[in-house]
């Protein structure tokens, strides 16, 4: 293979899919938190369980439990769910890879994927036996959709299919109301790439499908965030009122990302910012609104807008320093390597040390 095919391989979409699968597979179908809750939801739905786990929040997220369901007839009802996750997860480092590609360079779409499949709350949690990960797999698809499918064809066809993607995504994680607020603060800003009648076309079916299963099962979204200021102390314990573990929560989710996203902020161009400007201000409502004490895995809803303009920043990191007296003996492709290099050990060797407890 010519040096040019190897490059090409090497920024395409495949080989941070292959890192993905590579990641599911080390951090296979850890249990914790409401990892029994799932597996006896599976079992309920299979028929062989308790059917008082219906009563539980958790079934207004049916669909990793109902794609583990023939699976979890041949590997068991634990790694049937972490499969559908790792499967998953491959699709969101995919669906980020052609983000960052359109929204800036096949290097940083292929930076952004890695620093996604890496990513610590990834590794804690997207592989584990949860519905985390397919949350951030279909909140990227949405948005990637939103950004640059909804402009293309703005006819009534890609409007249901819209809406049956989104309302899909709803019920894969309710987190993923976020693809709707950001439908409309797109419109709001931008009135041109699409039409309001569109965007009320998806907004029915959506909510159609959520609100309708909801009903089906006599549960409520509302009710749920109820529970939530019920949890611990009575009241609302987000961010807002814990700056400080917010704060913490992003160091923890981000990790080294951090400083490059500071920096990518003063160097993305106007029409790149604007677009991660309203991800960002569409994500960050919803986790500001959450009722519970911050943790990394709700901070990290914001990645579709945190990671890209993360990837950016290194990319001119290592162009920079390749032009640099002394650092410049090394080009920017290694630089470039070694960069992604420290964040895919540091997010390894972190969730390893407080998440896996093996090191």
């Amino acid at each position: 293979m010519s040096q040019g095919k190897l490059a090409d391989a090497l920024l395409g979409w495949k080989f941070p899919a292959l890192i993905a699968v590579l990641e599911g597979l080390t951090h296979f179908g850890s249990i914790q938190g409401d990892s029994q809750a799932y597996i006896e939801l599976v079992e309920s739905f299979r028929g062989v369980g308790n059917s008082k786990i219906l009563q539980w929040h958790g079934v207004l997220r049916p669909v990793v439990p109902v794609l583990s369901l023939p699976l979890s007839f041949v590997v068991g009802y634990a790694n049937a769910i972490a499969l559908v996750n790792l499967g998953f997860i491959v699709l969101g480092t995919v669906v980020t890879y052609f983000l960052g590609s359109r929204l800036f360079s096949k290097e940083v779409g292929c930076v952004s994927a890695i620093c996604f499949a890496c990513s610590i709350p990834v590794l804690a949690y997207g592989f584990a036996v949860l519905t985390d990960g397919a949350g951030y797999a279909m909140l990227i698809t949405l948005i990637y959709a939103a950004l640059f499918k909804l402009p293309e064809k703005r006819d009534f066809r890609m409007a249901v299919l819209l809406g049956l993607l989104f309302g899909g995504a709803v019920l894969t994680k309710e987190t993923n109301f976020i693809g709707l607020v950001f439908l409309w603060v797109q419109y709001v800003f931008n009135r041109n790439r699409t039409t309001a009648a569109n965007l009320l076309v998806i907004t029915a079916v959506c909510l159609s499908i959520s609100f309708g299963w909801s009903h089906l099962v006599n549960h409520s979204y509302l009710g749920f965030y109820g529970e939530g200021l019920q949890y611990q102390t009575p009241g609302y314990k987000g961010p807002l009122l814990n700056v400080r573990a917010f704060l913490l929560s992003g160091e923890y989710a981000y990790a080294l990302l951090l400083p490059f996203t500071f920096l990518g902020f003063f160097l993305v161009d106007r029409d790149a910012f604007q677009k991660l400007m309203e991800i960002l201000v569409s994500t960050g409502a919803l986790v500001v609104i959450w009722p519970t004490p911050p943790e990394s895995r709700l901070t990290f809803l914001t990645f579709p807008a945190i990671i890209p303009l993360a990837a950016y920043a290194i990319l001119q990191a290592a162009t920079i320093l390749g032009e640099r007296p002394a650092f410049g003996k090394l080009d920017k492709r290694y630089w470039l390597v070694l960069i992604v290099l420290a964040v895919i050990i540091f997010d390894n060797f972190y969730t390893r040390r407080h998440y896996f407890r093996l090191v």
